[in-house]
C-alpha cells in the first residue's frame, strides 16, 4: 500500500541533472560502504591491530574489522553521548559514527583523549548517515560513506582519506548488472532481508580489487542537488518534531545544530521491534538502527537498551505532511 515508506529513498531512481561541479570529487567511490571499509583496512599500515568501535553499530562494519584481523574494543553510548571510553592503550584505529546525520555528544573530547593515550592512532568517521564531505572535526584521518542510504540509488559507498590508497576496479559491467538486480528487487519485492545487497554482491576478498558503483549510481552521486536535499531534510525534521507533539511521541533529538543533516527522525519507544512488526503489516517500513546481539547486554548495556528503544521515521523526498500525519496516528495507535 505505502510503497514509498521503505528502508531507503527509493523514489525517482536515477532522476538527476548533470552539473558542472561534481559532488565528492576526492572520494574513492565503491559499490557499498563495507567495500570502502575493506579498502581502507587493506591499505592501512597495521600496528597493534586493535580498533576502538562504538558498540551501537551494525555487523556490516564490525565484520570487516574482524575479517582483517583486528581485535575490537567496544565503547558504550548513552543516547548518543560518549560518557566514558575504555582505559585502553595500544589502539590502532578509533571509529565513530555521525548517527542520523547528527554529531555525537562529547566526540571532540573523546578524540582528544584517544590521541593522548595513543599518539599514532588513526581516526575514522563513518558518514553513512551524513550527506557531505565537508571537514567538521580536527584530526579525522578518513571518512566512510554509504550513499545508497541517503540518495535515490540502490547501492554506492565511498572512502575519503589523505593516505595513499592502492586499488583497482573489477568489471563495471558486473556493477551495472548488480545495480539493476537491486532496482528490480526494490520494485517488485520491496524490503526483504532474504534478498539483500549482501547476498547479491559476491564476498569481498582481502584485496584491493573492488566493485565500482554502477554507471547510473555514480551519475547520481556526482550530480545530486545536495543543498536542496539538506534544506528538505531539515524542514522535514522540524515538521516531524511538531507533529510528534500531537501524541507526546518522544523524539531522540529536539533541535539541530548548524551542520546537522538529519538522515531520519529517530524516536524513543518502549518496544522498537513490536512497533516495527506492526507498522510493517501496514506497509510502512520504519528503520531500526541497529539490532544488537544479546552479548552487548554485558559489553555495552546502554547501547543494548538503546537498540531496543529506537526506531527511525523517514526523512526523504516525497514524504509529505499527509504521510507524516498518517504515520504519527498509526504509531500512537500501536503504542497506547
Amino acid at each position: 500500500m505505502y510503497r514509498k515508506f521503505q528502508d531507503s529513498p527509493n523514489v525517482n531512481w536515477f532522476k538527476t541533472k548533470t552539473k558542472k561541479e561534481k559532488n565528492f570529487p576526492s572520494v574513492i567511490k565503491t559499490f557499498m560502504g563495507r567495500d570502502a571499509i575493506n579498502l581502507l583496512l587493506f591499505n592501512k599500515k597495521k600496528e597493534s591491530k586493535k580498533a576502538l568501535l562504538p558498540a551501537y553499530t551494525c555487523t556490516e562494519v564490525t565484520d570487516q574489522f574482524e575479517k582483517h584481523g583486528y581485535k575490537i574494543v567496544y565503547y558504550d553510548l548513552n543516547f548518543f553521548e560518549i560518557e566514558e571510553l575504555p582505559q585502553t592503550t595500544d589502539i590502532d584505529i578509533f571509529y565513530f559514527i555521525r548517527y542520523f546525520g547528527i554529531e555525537v555528544k562529547n566526540i571532540k573530547s573523546a578524540i582528544k583523549k584517544v590521541k593522548k593515550q595513543n599518539p599514532n592512532i588513526f581516526i575514522v568517521e563513518d558518514r553513512a548517515h551524513y550527506l557531505s564531505d565537508k571537514p567538521l572535526l580536527k584530526d579525522v584521518d578518513a571518512y566512510i560513506f554509504s550513499f545508497r542510504k541517503l540518495l535515490p540509488t540502490p547501492e554506492g559507498g565511498g572512502l575519503l582519506t589523505d593516505i595513499k590508497i592502492d586499488y583497482r576496479y573489477k568489471s563495471k559491467f558486473i556493477s551495472n548488472l548488480l545495480s539493476l538486480a537491486m532496482v528490480l528487487k526494490k520494485r517488485f519485492i520491496g524490503h526483504n532481508p532474504k534478498f539483500s545487497r549482501s547476498k547479491i554482491a559476491s564476498e569481498n576478498s582481502l584485496s584491493n580489487a573492488i566493485f565500482a558503483p554502477s554507471f547510473f549510481t555514480n551519475r547520481v552521486i556526482e550530480n545530486f542537488d545536495i543543498d536542496k536535499n539538506i534544506k528538505l531534510r531539515r524542514e522535514l525534521f522540524y515538521l516531524w518534531l511538531e507533529k510528534s507533539k500531537k501524541y507526546s511521541i518522544k523524539p531522540l533529538f529536539t533541535k539541530l545544530q548548524e551542520d546537522d543533516i538529519p538522515q531520519g527522525f529517530p524516536i524513543i519507544v518502549s518496544d522498537a521491534n513490536k512497533l516495527f512488526v506492526k507498522m510493517r503489516k501496514e506497509g510502512v517500513y520504519l528503520k531500526r538502527h541497529w539490532i544488537l546481539d544479546e552479548k552487548f547486554k554485558t559489553i555495552a548495556p546502554k547501547s543494548y537498551k538503546l537498540s531496543n528503544e529506537i526506531i527511525t521515521l523517514p526523512i526523504y523526498e516525497e514524504i509529505n505532511e499527509k504521510d507524516i500525519d498518517m504515520i504519527i496516528d498509526k504509531i500512537h495507535l500501536y503504542t497506547i
